[in-house]
């Protein structure tokens, strides 16, 4: 039954506010302004589906009217994990900002986050900056999910209840913030980019555990031939049990132990037949590993890894892992910290830019 049918009783949302595969505690309407009809899209209790929002939004339904009894409750509802994931999410769903403002606002942004990355002293400070900054980043890839018709969200609420997935965590959410501050916004490759970090190491689970407590440095030929296997079976189970995985992330999980010398595997790719994504991801991965102890069985603070990677490519007379000019932008970004604005200040001032461009179209 209708609360009210008095269009004043309600306050107005947008079908993108409404998340995929979460309980309602409210009634969402829909209202018909011509014959002023207010009529019941979901109620109270409902679980909608990534699909059927998807199809509504598809047929140009956008605004949703919510019961002002229902304000609190909606706000809960809505409200983002973070405050930077707030800040985040509203200037990149901004309808003022054109594409390249966005696409600079999500550079500046994405920089930011990865210097605070790298303030830890500890590796216990630096986990709880990187769940931090998972939810920063989840709380993008909860917004821009519909406008991908991604997965990722469903996905990611496993991270909630398995602890395992920390590694694939990690590497998702920093290659993210690498993609970013590269410029790279658009919702569906943010979405593939995530989901290939928290897939990419799925085909661990067929390697002997022997093998997996065994850290990179210390294996010999036969033990890193056999775990090298991991990228096979990765993509082995994929297309056995998600045969809608797009074929960029395939890619992406493919290539994430290649090198820029070629000495990777499997392919052996070499120079720019590794993907320049592929290596935000590939770094990713690497950071992470040197971090956790995977690595060597020493745990390091981020900034401590990024600095193990610098070392490990100024030793060599030809980059080894990476795209030099791609290692050079992070290593300047990191290095950068003292001149970097607070991310409020740099919300603000992109916002200042583009009402001053409205203002002048």
């Amino acid at each position: 039954m209708i609360e009210s049918k008095d269009i004043a009783d309600y306050f107005d949302a947008t079908l993108s506010n409404i998340k995929p595969l979460v309980r309602l505690d409210f009634d969402i309407h829909l209202y018909f302004s011509q014959n002023q009809h207010m009529v019941v899209l979901f109620k109270k209790g409902e679980i909608p589906s990534a699909e059927i929002i998807q199809k509504y939004r598809s047929k140009g339904l956008n605004k949703i009217w919510i019961h002002k009894n229902n304000f609190e409750t909606f706000k809960a509802y809505s409200a983002s994990r973070t405050k930077e994931g707030s800040l985040l999410s509203t200037l990149l769903n901004s309808t003022e900002l054109g594409g390249e403002l966005k696409k600079a606002a999500g550079k500046e942004i994405a920089k930011v986050l990865l210097q605070n990355a790298t303030q830890a002293k500890t590796f216990q400070e630096q986990q709880e900056i990187n769940k931090k900054n998972f939810q920063t980043i989840r709380d993008i890839l909860d917004q821009t999910a519909l406008q991908a018709e991604s997965c990722i969200s469903e996905i990611l609420k496993l991270c909630d209840v398995d602890p395992v997935l920390t590694h694939g965590i990690n590497v998702a959410t920093y290659a993210v913030v690498f993609a970013m501050a590269f410029g790279k916004i658009v919702p569906d490759l943010l979405a593939d980019i995530a989901l290939a970090g928290l897939l990419h190491d799925i085909g661990v689970s067929q390697i002997p555990i022997s093998i997996l407590q065994t850290p990179w440095q210390a294996m010999d030929r036969e033990i890193f031939r056999e775990y090298a296997e991991h990228v096979h079976f990765s993509l082995k189970l994929i297309n056995e049990f998600s045969v809608s995985t797009s074929e960029r992330v395939k890619l992406l999980i493919d290539q994430h132990h290649e090198k820029f010398n070629g000495s990777g595997y499997p392919n052996g790719y070499k120079a720019f037949q590794f993907n320049d994504i592929a290596q935000l991801l590939t770094m990713a991965d690497l950071v992470d590993s040197i971090s956790n102890g995977r690595w060597d069985g020493k745990k390091r603070t981020l900034k401590d890894a990024l600095d193990v990677i610098n070392k490990l490519e100024s030793v060599t007379p030809t980059p080894e892992y990476f795209n030099p000019e791609i290692l050079k932008a992070v290593f300047y970004w990191i290095s950068h910290t003292e001149t970097s604005e607070p991310l409020t200040q740099v919300v603000d001032t992109v916002s200042s830019q583009a009402k001053y461009i409205k203002q002048l179209s």
